[in-house]
């Protein structure tokens, strides 16, 4: 279930640091977060490890990131993407296609996949495919001043819709 995923998620990444300041322990677990250069993120999915490897994370040329508020439909937007570059569905059970930037959730081993250190070993001869949720000032250098033929899908929704989808949110 999705409490067990986040259960799983801080178990192996902790929140040892000295630079955040999580909520209490009896808090949810998809509620749990903390505070890193003036922005509240979740413990879980966002560990503060790889919003530091984020920030000098390098862009390269062909890669392809989709930017997006959380709830905005990234999701969606990445399927059609898989779809227009591999002409079918993605299969349910072919991970990794899409890598959150500064996300870190279970693997399908139970281990937790690192998204950034995923990409980094990406073969050079297909594009990279990317999402991120970061405000621009916390985006790789690559992507918020782009000196390479990075690709940007900005994908936009009406707040009121965004605020529905948070209130139902697990």
């Amino acid at each position: 279930s999705h409490s067990e995923r986040w259960e799983q998620t801080n178990r192996l990444q902790g929140m040892a640091s000295q630079e955040s300041s999580p909520t209490p322990s009896s808090a949810p677990p998809s509620m749990k977060t903390f505070n890193y250069k003036g922005v509240t993120y979740s413990s879980g999915a966002t560990p503060i490890e790889n919003l530091k490897a984020v920030e000098t994370f390098a862009m390269r040329d062909e890669d392809i990131v989709i930017v997006a508020y959380p709830k905005s439909g990234a999701h969606l937007v990445y399927e059609i993407l898989y779809g227009i570059m591999h002409g079918k569905a993605r299969p349910p059970d072919e991970y990794g296609f899409i890598a959150g930037l500064e996300f870190s959730l279970p693997g399908p081993t139970g281990e937790p996949d690192v998204a950034h250190k995923r990409l980094l070993s990406a073969p050079t001869s297909s594009p990279r495919t990317m999402m991120t949720h970061l405000q621009r000032q916390r985006a790789p250098l690559g992507l918020a001043q782009p000196d390479k033929n990075v690709k940007v899908i900005a994908v936009m929704r009406n707040p009121k819709d965004v605020a529905v989808s948070y209130f139902f949110h697990e």
